[in-house]
């Protein structure tokens, strides 16, 4: 059995394979460490420094790599931008609500009061806001990170392909999607994307395959008899190119796959997650393991899509005027909000002015009533107003949070 079906008897791997044998890293794993926060940035570079001697990185793996390194450091700087948006949105709800504040009535008392609540509000929003820069700038923004990560893999790309390999390779890519056969058929969906560089040309729906081609001939040359694929590619439940998996539940790398890759080269495949790899290659507490799992704040079945990514930054640079446009009118908004409600104040002053009057006398006066009766009409109107620019200010933060990304500047380090 074990001879006539070794791809469903594989012997599981341990951690001392991991220097004993050929590791190849995808693209995903690359950028992780451009996306993730510093602390586990460092624990996915030591990790590559674990294998230095026995990586390889796919020469498309590198192009790739190339390509969205900007992508990936403008969605961190932007996703960076609006969680320090939304936080500070926090401090403008905060004045609003100081500059309403109806519990004085007396107007020198209640200009104190406000004045040196606001005073304070934004002495405390000032310190926050500076702190709350060193702290995202302290976790997200070593550019040494980058620095370092080409120093570990700059040795370790392969050669360069030809252009009459990457021809056979499609074409053999749209037999193999024709039947469903790994890996890259789910990427089959995708449009024509012709993309080129350096003289070469491939479509973008046999990236996945053009990488394992390059498995395949790399590990026919090397003296590993183990090669471990590293990868998120699979983590997502809409890709089944890759791994094999029942009800869900993941059970290992493609039996296809497996079976190939011995064919061709004799070796044995392995396929290891991002994070299972730094595992396996370190000594990690159970605290730093689900630091690790946690920082994996990227939802990869938005963002392995890469016209996605591209979009979305796309959407955000279209809406920049938009968001000034969309601010202004809600200062507008709050300005007219702090109107009505300071005029709301007097009038209600007024109508507790005119009932004294009338309690006072034994009966009340038939003007007194028809002006109190005007200023409850009054009050009842500046309170549908209010209601009504309220939702107005509401309408307007949803639009904003769903439409624009809330950048504060363009100034990108993009390496």
């Amino acid at each position: 059995m074990q001879s006539e079906f070794p791809e469903f008897y594989q012997v599981k791997l341990k951690k001392e394979d991991i220097k004993n044998s050929l590791i190849v890293f995808d693209t995903n794993y690359l950028l992780d460490i451009l996306r993730l926060p510093v602390g586990e940035a460092n624990k996915y570079l030591k990790a590559l420094r674990h294998v230095k001697n026995n990586m390889y990185i796919p020469y498309h793996v590198a192009l790739e790599f190339n390509f969205n390194k900007i992508t990936v450091k403008t969605e961190t700087k932007v996703s960076l931008d609006l969680y320090k948006k939304n936080v500070m949105k926090q401090f403008q709800i905060l004045e609003d609500e100081v500059s309403g504040l109806s519990l004085l009535k007396s107007d020198s008392m209640k200009k104190t009061f406000t004045d040196s609540m606001l005073d304070m509000t934004n002495e405390f929003k000032g310190k926050f806001s500076e702190e709350l820069s060193l702290q995202i700038s302290k976790s997200f923004s070593d550019k040494s990170i980058y620095e370092k990560l080409i120093k570990n893999i700059e040795n370790s790309i392969g050669e360069k392909y030809k252009q009459d390999w990457i021809k056979n390779v499609e074409e053999e890519g749209e037999k193999r999607y024709e039947k469903n056969i790994p890996p890259g058929f789910d990427d089959s969906i995708k449009n024509e994307v012709l993309r080129t560089y350096g003289g070469l040309e491939y479509h973008e729906k046999y990236g996945d395959l053009i990488i394992w081609k390059d498995i395949i001939e790399t590990a026919k040359k090397t003296e590993k008899s183990k090669i471990i694929f590293v990868t998120n590619d699979g983590k997502s439940n809409s890709k089944n190119d890759l791994l094999f998996k029942v009800k869900g539940q993941t059970i290992g790398p493609s039996i296809y796959l497996i079976n190939e890759l011995k064919k061709e080269s004799q070796k044995d495949l392995y396929i290891l997650n991002n994070i299972r790899f730094v595992e396996l290659t370190d000594t990690l507490s159970e605290e730093e393991i689900i630091d690790l799992r946690n920082s994996e704040v990227i939802n990869y079945e938005n963002n392995n899509n890469i016209k996605f990514r591209k979009s979305f930054i796309d959407k955000y640079l279209l809406n920049l005027e938009n968001v000034k446009s969309l601010e202004n009118e809600k200062s507008l908004y709050l300005n007219s909000l702090r109107e009505i409600r300071k005029e709301r104040d007097y009038t209600e002053d007024q109508i507790k002015y005119f009932n004294s009057i009338n309690n006072a006398r034994v009966t009340p006066s038939e003007a007194s009533e028809e002006r109190i009766n005007y200023l409850s009409k009054k009050v009842k109107d500046l309170m549908f107003l209010e209601e009504k620019f309220i939702d107005k200010i509401i309408n307007l933060e949803n639009f904003d949070d769903k439409n624009n990304l809330g950048l504060e500047n363009q100034d990108f380090d993009l390496y």
